[in-house]
């Protein structure tokens, strides 16, 4: 059985994730769905946050 075409060509997600960046998302998060719809969401940057119970033994 062939494996069906994709979607999305990796040149596509390149082009969004370098417009994503230039306009001012530090993490762009593509969200691709089985329908073909392409999603961009902008990540918070959580940081070092690391274990919550790092706290503990600071």
């Amino acid at each position: 059985m062939a494996y069906p075409r994709a979607t999305v060509k990796q040149s596509d997600l390149t082009k969004y994730f370098k417009a994503a960046q230039a306009a001012g998302y530090e993490r762009p998060r593509v969200v691709i769905h089985p329908d073909g719809r392409v999603v961009i969401e902008a990540v918070e940057d959580e940081g070092t946050a690391g274990n919550p119970c790092d706290v503990l033994l600071k």
